[in-house]
């Protein structure tokens, strides 16, 4: 029970902020955002998904290695329960042996990587919490 009353309040909190397009952390649900799904929706049924991302990234000039770091908060509006989540990582396309790769190769093409891409060191490593 304290955690549906923490769940509650902390839901509470998100709806009860005014909306600063320029704000932290998620103003953009407040109930006053004219731009917001939910406070213009065509019809009682409709609903969207809400993603929230930080995204933090350096890029080393000398060695062309960007390093960075993404923080996501997915909300499920639907009234399904999801079961699984998929997200696109594109910079894993960019590598021989990839779909994209393969599609190139397909339609009668020669893709072109960068140094690291065609050694096969251009791939996400992705940490899940």
């Amino acid at each position: 029970m304290k955690y549906l009353l923490l769940s509650l309040l902390s839901f509470q909190f998100l709806w009860s902020q005014d909306y600063n397009p320029i704000a932290l952390p998620n103003t953009y649900q407040s109930l006053d955002n004219p731009y917001y799904w939910a406070n213009k929706k065509p019809h009682s049924d409709y609903w969207q998904q809400d993603v929230y991302y930080k995204i933090y990234a350096t890029i080393n000039e000398k060695t062309d290695i960007i390093e960075g770091q993404e923080q996501l908060i997915y909300w499920n509006n639907s009234p399904d329960t999801l079961k699984v989540v998929y997200f696109h990582l594109y910079q894993n396309a960019f590598q021989p042996g990839s779909y994209l790769d393969n599609l190139y190769h397909n339609n009668g093409q020669a893709p072109k990587y960068g140094k690291y891409e065609s050694q096969g060191l251009g791939a996400l490593l992705i940490l899940l919490r």
